[in-house]
């Protein structure tokens, strides 16, 4: 199965949407983000600027595929995470 996640935020909300998709989830789908979700956290917590007027949102875009087997065991897992901060202005 797969999982995807593309979100631009503030690296506060987009912890919270990556709480929301896990909840959206279902199967071997939920089982691969929910593994991967403590590690995206806190990769989008180590972005951040504390000299700047604002936070700066940034551009996250993640997925995951992976296979279990007839038992259960997980077997294959590949993820993509791709962070970088969203400079654009929004109009």
């Amino acid at each position: 199965m797969s999982w995807s996640v593309s979100v631009i935020g503030n690296p506060g909300d987009v912890v919270a949407h990556l709480d929301k998709t896990s909840a959206t989830l279902t199967g071997q789908s939920k089982v691969e983000f929910d593994d991967a979700l403590p590690h995206l956290k806190g990769l989008v917590s180590q972005t951040f600027n504390v000299n700047a007027d604002a936070l700066t949102p940034i551009d996250l875009e993640a997925n995951g595929h992976g296979s279990a087997d007839a038992a259960g065991s997980q077997v294959y897992r590949t993820i993509n995470v791709s962070i970088k901060p969203f400079h654009k202005k929004v109009v």
